[in-house]
């Protein structure tokens, strides 16, 4: 927890010289989904969550930054497995990696207690916990204000669904790479 919070901290001063901190560039979607999935095994494995990656073809690239990329998807799912952990003694988290017409999306869906109706205007919010934050588990309030910043900074989107008992959503939406 404390090199986690160390992380927050460290990610929020350098979100103030974001410009100078990123380079755009192609990278393979289900690559960097894997390597995030692996760092984070021990972690998987003590809580007895099953990562499970479903692609609509492995080549699926997007123009982002990956340091930044690698720390939102971290973001997502340390706080998937968090809430997970709670509800269920074992449990998948999925990732859906689906092609539209003029984008590309990243679904990430876990099975924990869902984020309730009330909150959900306000999950990105700074310092917002929520009641799961209150209930369940340690919650600073930074992680979604954070990947929300990081994500509007590499001109990404962000959405989420959830349904309470049920588990949660969200999807990360990055313009299509078209050839030049």
């Amino acid at each position: 927890m404390l090199n986690e919070g160390l992380e927050l901290a460290l990610t929020m001063a350098r979100l103030n010289h974001f410009s100078h901190d990123y380079h755009i560039k192609t990278v393979r979607l289900s690559d960097l989904v894997r390597q995030v999935i692996n760092e984070k095994r021990r972690m998987f494995i003590r809580l007895h969550i099953f990562p499970k990656i479903e692609v609509a073809r492995e080549a699926i690239d997007v123009l982002t930054d990956p340091k930044w990329m690698h720390f939102v998807l971290e973001q997502l799912i340390q706080n998937a497995c968090k809430y997970t952990s709670q509800m269920k003694k074992d449990a998948y988290l999925f990732f859906y990696i689906t092609e539209q017409e003029k984008y590309i999306r990243l679904s990430i869906t876990d099975e924990g207690p869902g984020i309730p109706k009330q909150d959900l205007p306000r999950i990105f919010d700074p310092f917002f916990t929520g009641e799961n934050g209150r209930q369940f588990a340690e919650a600073t309030g930074m992680g979604l204000y954070l990947v929300q910043t990081i994500l509007t900074q590499l001109q990404h989107s962000i959405q989420v669904e959830s349904v309470v008992g049920t588990g949660t959503t969200f999807h990360l939406l990055f313009s299509k790479v078209t050839k030049m």
